[in-house]
This record gives structure tokens, C-alpha cells and sequence, in this order.
């Protein structure tokens, strides 16, 4: 054949397209007609095949046959080899699923015509109908077709006539190939031998009394066959009566009706399927008219919004939208309303019968226009569990950023509050220090400590904190600290404490839960800005017990309970949905940091248990700590002998530190000490320095996290050139840094900045007096 290029090609398609015919083409409904180029590239595609396939024009000019087949009979090669077996055979056709453009398939048959123009081939004609209807009514009506057969093959309809008064006669036609009787025993009464024995008197009855009323006959009945089997058969008969009216003649029909009565067993049980699958699912279905009026809802819908059927068919959907949710329901309706057919999926916020708040979520759709159904049919399930995961989530990512917050601040915080503590902690040990200065020396102290606390609260916060759980008595705990609640509440509150006897032990941070307790009395004290009464509570709880009023989602188990309720202000529902939320304060600027009742949260969730709060504004509020029992028994800290004067010595240390102001520090605490102290300003500094130098070197103090060295790296060299040098690491990042900068707790001496004087002379005396390996503590409990 000639060759023509593909444009050419196209063009001659196009003209052969562009004829009376292409008018006709773009009419048809039913048919998706489109054409391609000899390369097998669409050229053109009619308004039926968007509707059919999905794809509109402008998704498939020049786009090449393949994307019709999906793409596994694309790489079988079947695009090519139709369009080969067409062009062999001057026609293709073939049946089989056929794929739309959102990805769901039909059932289709296309054609594909070469077309020729001038005995040159110039593309080819591709017809596809959707035939998924039309093949399902056939397979119905094939059914259907089989059923009837089957029901005349095996009981061909019985036609008798009986005398005036109820003989049948002997032509019982179908009778005798039913039941296997002869004629004549069938004559008479002898047809009710081939009836069922329980139902022979009740169809003899029957009869008898539509002869003697003259009146039409219907009974049902089950007759034998002659195979032994018993079939269910609807007798009717009608008289025929003459002229004057009297009856001369019976005429009647006998019906198999077994195929029907399994059918509508079949159907009945269908039904209850159906029924039990949708009563029984844990989603619920609802129906809502065009004027959002209930119709129907299924009982797990009554179990999701509390209501009853009864009580909402013919209510308004919008009675029970949560109130700030109205008009975006409102909107919602419209669209599903105006869009039949079309599921919208959506979220809201409902009201349950109790008053409490629901989230669902959504699925409806309109078939406002079915006749059978004419409702917007909603399938809907409870999401509140969700949303309040999604809350927590949420509240995890924000301490997440609190974490990284306090993480990024620790060091440098750290490093500004070891020199300002410090120096406080000198300045107030100086006896010629005058009163007036004296003072704002003190108040400088209360800041940095302060500050201190802030510091480690934020760490608490952000799970960075270091914990040290023992096994505790938690009424130890609330003794410990009650002469100092006694400072902190004042006068003006007058305080009550009940321990209850017995108490089980908990496992927790002791300081942590001092800290837990100090907060809330804090809190409560706030709370009573004109005195009043503070009571602290401690008690066993039994999860069994009919009063335990614990939530249903804390600790499993027995607990031990810390109570703490003032008769305060109280607080409303606004404050109360933000009570334990970081940096939330209701108090006035400079008066709080809203750190105090988020850390008691942190605190006791970090140690398994759970807090909650009861509070009416004007009457008070109870704080409720409730932390696991456990069965170990308590363990006793170990005695701590009080600091006494800061030990003094003689042995040279290197000092190493990037922050000047930090090292100018240490180095007058050492220096004033008696210490002989070399100073370098990171790890590589100091190697030199001990490289350098023929002086011994007792102790290196090293900054953990600096540039160029670190104090690990810096360790290690250190070990090499001086083994019998000791080494104390300080830093104020958090534990996870540490780790990540390779210091571990068991490996190497470490004191925490802020430090003071006296507990970084303490801790130099001791490490210098110990006889272990360098770098080594006997207990390995080196770390403060």
C-alpha cells in the first residue's frame, strides 16, 4: 500500500468523519464510538464514550489505544493484536470488562472496523457498548426462564372438573403423571389419597364447604408424587353455572407452588440476613426525608445518639446537630439534596440524648429520586474516641516543641544560672558583706533558683527530666514536705491533713512527687486569695469498690490516692478545659508561669498514673493524684550526711571550658580553694596544654558539648597521655543530648550545671580521694 505520514492520515479520518454521518454519531446514547489513526492513536471520540468511559476528549485525543485496556492485557499485547485480528480479518469483536477513567468496570463489547479510503487504510472505527445491563437482564430472564421450565418439566399444571356436588370426575388431567394414581382412583373423593395425611381433612373440608356455599375454592395443600416426594400444590376451582344459576359444573386448576414457597422462604431469609446485618452492624444507617425529618434508623444509630426510634422519626436532623455546627449542616444538606446519587463524606459534631457531645462521621447520600427508598440515606459511626486521640496527638506534638524548646535553652540557661547562683551563693558567705546589699544578694539568690526550678519544670515537661523511682510511702511524702507547705499557704489558711493508715506504697520519683504536691498546694493557696481551708488526703482505692469514683481510663488496677481541695474560687468550664495545658495561667502578668499544673500532669503520667479535677466556681476545687499500688516492699533511701565546710586541696586541675564567664567562675572557686588551676578553652587546648607541660595534672573539669573537641573525645585522649588523670565532665544540656554526644551515666564522673561552689568542691574532693580506676566510681553511682 501507499505510505501517508500520520498526519496525513489523521486528516483523511477526520474528513471521512466530518459527513452527515458524524451527526449521527455524536446522537447516539448508548453507543461509545471513537476512531483511531493506522499508529492506533484516538482521533476522535463522541459525547456517548465520555459518559461511558469516563475519559473526556481532551483526556484522550492522541492518546494511543492502550489506555484503553488495563495494564495487564497491555503488557499481553492485546491493544495490537485486536487491531492485527481486525485488520486480518476486516473485523474484530470482543466481550469482557472494560475499565473506566475512576478505575471501576463494566461489562462491554466492542467492535473494530478498519476503514479504508481509496484502498488505502486510513485508521480504524472502534464501537463499545456498555452491555452490563442488558447482559444481567438476560441472565435474570435466563433464570427466570429455567425456573419456569424446570417447575412445568417436573409438575405440569393439573386440570380437573368435578360434578355439582364436588365428584371429580375421571378426566384429572396431569393427576395420574403427578401422584401415580390410575384415573379411576382418582374419580370421586379418591384424589385426597395422594394428599398429605395432615392436611387431607382440612382440604376435604375445604372443598365440601365451597360446594355447599356454590361458592370460588382455594386451598393449599401438599401432595405426594409418584417418586415419594411431597410437593406443596394450590388447588382452585370456580363453578359454572346455567342460565338460571344453578351450579352444573366445577372447573379447577392444581398449581406447584414449591419452587414459589422455597423461593419466598428464600426471600424471607434474604430479608433477615439482610436485616441482621444492618441491626447488628456497629455503624449506623439512618434515613432523612427531604425536609430533614428522620424516617428510620437502625439500633446501632439509637445506641450512638441515645435516642430512640420512636423518638426521632418525624424530629428535625437539625435538633440534634451540636448548635455550633447548625449552619455547616444546614449548607451540607443542600449539597447532598442537589447532587442525587452523589456520597458526600463529612464530619459533625452531635448532640446525644444526654446533653454530651458526639463527632461522626458521615457518609450520605441522596435517593430522593429511588421510589423504593425516596430518603437521603446516611451511614454514620462515632469518631469521638478518634477525635480525642487526634487532641492528645496534638497536645503530645505541642510538648514535643516544649521539649525541643527546653532541650535548645538547658545549656546556655544552665551555663548563665551556675555563674549567677554562684556568685551568689560567695557573695552570701562573705561575713563583711553589708545588710542592705546583703539583702539584694538574697533576692538575687531567690531568683536564680527560681529560674533553677523553671529550668527543671520544663524538662519535667518535656520528658527530659532525670527520674529516680524507688519504691515510696506516699503519706512519707506528704510529711516531708508539711512544714513547708505551712510557709507556703500562710496564715490565713488554715490546713488539715489526713493520712490515711496502711497506705499501700506507689513507685515514683520521691522529689517529683514532692514537687507534684507542692504545685498543687500552690495552686490552691492562689485560689483562696482571702484565706480559707486546705485539706490533703491520702487513701487506698479499690477498683472493685461500688464508691470508687476513679476515671475509667486510669491506672488498671488498685490505687493509692493524693487528694488536695481548697475552698477557693473554683474555676468555670472555659479554665477547666485548659487546666493542664502548658503555659496557661489565669493569673495576672508576672504572677505565674503556667508551668505548675501541666508538670503535676507530666509528672504523674510519666509514673503511671492519672490526675483529675473536680471544681465549681464559688465553691472550690479537689485535685485527685491517683498512682498504682505496688507489692514490693518500700525501699529506704540511703542516709545522706549534710554538706559541711567545702574541702580545700592543693592538686593542680585543668580547666576546661568554652563559656568565659563559666570559666572565670570555676577558676576563682578553685584558685580560693587552694587548687593550682591551668585553663584551656576546648578539648584541642587543653590536649596541647598536657602535652606541653611537665607539670602533674591531678584532675581535668571538662564542658561535655564544645566545638572542635568535645569532653569525650577530650576523655579519651586524656586516658592515653595521663592515664592516673582524673576526669569530671559538667553540662547543662539534657539527658538525651548527653547520650548523643556518647556520655553515659555508669562511664564517666558528671556533675549538672547550675552546680555551686560547694557542691563542685565537694564533688572534686571526693572524686580526688576515691581510689578507683580513673575516670571510674566504686558504685558506679557517679552522676549528680
Amino acid at each position: 500500500m501507499p505510505a501517508r505520514d500520520d498526519k496525513t492520515f489523521t486528516t483523511s479520518l477526520l474528513h471521512a468523519a466530518a459527513d452527515p454521518y458524524r451527526l449521527f454519531v455524536e446522537s447516539v446514547r448508548n453507543y461509545a464510538i471513537y476512531m483511531l489513526n493506522p499508529a492506533g492513536r484516538i482521533v476522535s471520540w463522541n459525547t456517548a464514550a465520555e459518559r461511558i468511559k469516563g475519559f473526556t476528549a481532551e483526556d484522550v485525543l492522541g492518546q494511543p489505544f492502550d489506555m484503553m485496556f488495563a495494564p495487564e492485557a497491555v503488557v499481553a499485547g492485546k491493544p495490537q493484536r485486536d487491531l492485527e485480528t481486525a485488520l486480518r480479518l476486516g473485523s474484530y469483536e470482543d466481550e469482557g470488562l472494560r475499565s473506566r477513567k475512576d478505575g471501576s468496570s463494566f461489562l462491554g463489547i466492542y467492535a473494530i472496523t478498519p476503514l479504508y479510503e481509496s484502498g488505502l487504510h486510513i485508521g480504524f472505527a472502534v464501537i463499545v457498548r456498555d452491555v452490563t445491563h442488558k447482559r444481567q437482564q438476560e441472565e435474570r430472564l435466563r433464570r427466570s426462564e429455567r425456573r419456569f421450565r424446570s417447575l412445568i418439566e417436573a409438575t405440569a399444571m393439573i386440570v380437573w372438573s368435578a360434578a355439582p356436588d364436588g365428584s371429580v370426575a375421571t378426566d384429572m388431567t396431569g393427576w395420574g403423571d403427578s401422584s401415580g394414581m390410575a384415573a379411576k382412583e382418582t374419580s370421586g373423593w379418591g384424589w385426597l389419597e395422594a394428599v398429605h395425611p395432615d392436611d387431607r381433612a382440612g382440604a376435604a373440608e375445604r372443598w365440601q364447604a365451597a360446594v355447599d356455599a356454590q361458592q370460588p375454592y382455594r386451598s393449599e395443600y401438599r401432595m405426594q408424587r409418584e417418586d415419594g416426594q411431597w410437593r406443596f400444590i394450590v388447588a382452585r376451582a370456580a363453578p359454572i353455572r346455567d342460565e338460571q344459576g344453578a351450579v352444573v359444573e366445577w372447573v379447577g386448576v392444581c398449581e406447584d407452588v414449591t419452587e414459589s414457597k422455597d423461593a419466598q422462604q428464600e426471600l424471607m431469609e434474604n430479608e433477615r440476613r439482610y436485616r441482621a446485618l444492618v441491626e447488628n452492624s456497629w455503624d449506623g444507617v439512618l434515613l432523612v426525608d427531604e425536609q430533614r425529618r428522620f424516617v428510620d434508623i437502625t439500633p446501632a444509630g439509637e445506641r450512638i445518639l441515645g435516642y430512640a426510634k420512636s423518638e426521632l422519626v418525624g424530629k428535625s436532623a437539625l435538633e440534634i446537630v451540636f448548635p455550633g455546627e447548625l449552619e455547616a449542616s444546614r449548607e451540607k444538606f443542600a449539597e447532598v439534596m442537589n447532587n442525587p446519587r452523589v456520597p458526600f463524606r463529612f464530619q459533625r459534631e452531635m448532640q446525644h440524648r444526654d446533653g454530651s457531645s458526639r463527632w461522626l462521621e458521615i457518609s450520605a447520600t441522596s435517593l430522593l429520586d429511588e421510589p423504593s427508598v425516596r430518603a437521603i440515606v446516611a451511614n454514620f459511626r462515632d469518631i469521638t474516641q478518634q477525635k480525642l486521640l487526634e487532641q492528645q496527638f496534638l497536645q503530645a506534638q505541642k510538648m514535643e516543641a516544649v521539649g525541643r524548646l527546653a532541650a535548645g535553652v538547658a545549656h546556655d540557661f544552665n551555663n548563665l544560672l551556675t555563674v549567677i547562683n554562684s556568685y551568689s551563693e560567695i557573695l552570701l558567705g562573705e561575713a563583711a558583706l553589708a545588710t542592705p546589699l546583703r539583702e539584694f544578694v538574697v533576692e538575687i539568690d531567690s531568683a536564680g533558683k527560681r529560674a533553677e526550678t523553671l529550668t527543671r519544670q520544663l524538662l519535667t515537661l518535656s520528658r527530659q527530666q532525670v527520674r529516680q523511682e524507688s519504691v515510696l510511702d506516699l503519706n512519707e511524702v506528704v510529711a516531708h514536705a508539711e512544714a513547708m507547705i505551712g510557709r507556703l499557704i500562710g496564715e490565713d489558711v488554715q490546713m488539715e491533713i489526713v493520712l490515711a493508715p496502711d497506705l499501700a506504697a506507689v513507685k515514683a520519683d520521691a522529689g517529683q512527687l514532692e514537687q507534684v504536691l507542692l504545685n498543687l498546694v500552690v495552686n490552691a493557696r492562689d485560689a483562696m486569695p482571702h484565706g480559707g481551708r486546705l485539706r490533703i488526703e491520702t487513701a487506698n482505692v479499690r477498683r472493685d469498690d461500688s464508691n470508687c469514683d476513679l476515671p475509667a481510663d486510669g491506672p488498671s488496677g488498685d490505687c493509692v490516692s493524693l487528694a488536695v481541695t481548697d475552698t477557693g474560687v473554683g474555676m468555670d468550664e472555659a479554665t477547666q478545659a485548659h487546666v493542664f495545658e502548658p503555659f496557661y495561667t489565669t493569673k495576672k502578668v508576672g504572677q505565674g508561669t503556667g508551668l505548675g499544673l501541666a508538670t503535676v500532669h507530666s509528672i504523674v503520667t510519666q509514673s503511671g498514673g492519672q490526675v483529675d479535677f473536680q471544681s465549681q466556681a464559688g465553691v472550690g476545687t479537689t485535685f485527685t493524684v491517683c498512682l498504682p499500688q505496688v507489692e514490693s516492699q518500700q525501699e529506704k533511701p540511703s542516709a545522706v550526711e549534710p554538706p559541711g565546710e567545702p574541702l580545700r586541696g592543693d592538686e593542680t586541675v585543668l580547666l576546661v571550658e568554652d563559656e568565659g564567664h563559666v570559666r572565670l567562675l570555676v577558676r576563682r572557686i578553685l584558685a580560693s580553694s587552694g587548687y593550682s588551676v591551668l585553663e584551656a578553652s576546648d578539648g584541642q587546648a587543653a590536649i596541647k596544654i598536657l602535652e606541653e607541660t611537665t607539670r602533674p595534672v591531678d584532675l581535668v573539669i571538662s564542658d561535655v558539648i564544645m566545638p572542635q573537641m568535645g569532653g569525650r573525645q577530650l576523655a579519651e585522649q586524656i586516658a592515653k597521655l595521663r592515664p592516673a588523670c582524673k576526669v569530671l565532665l559538667a553540662s547543662g544540656y539534657t539527658d538525651d543530648d548527653l547520650l548523643r554526644y556518647g556520655v553515659e551515666s555508669r562511664e564517666l564522673e558528671f556533675i549538672r550545671k547550675p552546680f555551686t561552689p560547694a557542691k563542685l568542691l565537694t564533688k572534686i574532693r571526693a572524686l580526688l580521694d576515691q581510689e578507683d580506676a580513673p575516670g571510674q566510681s566504686g558504685d558506679g553511682t557517679n552522676r549528680e
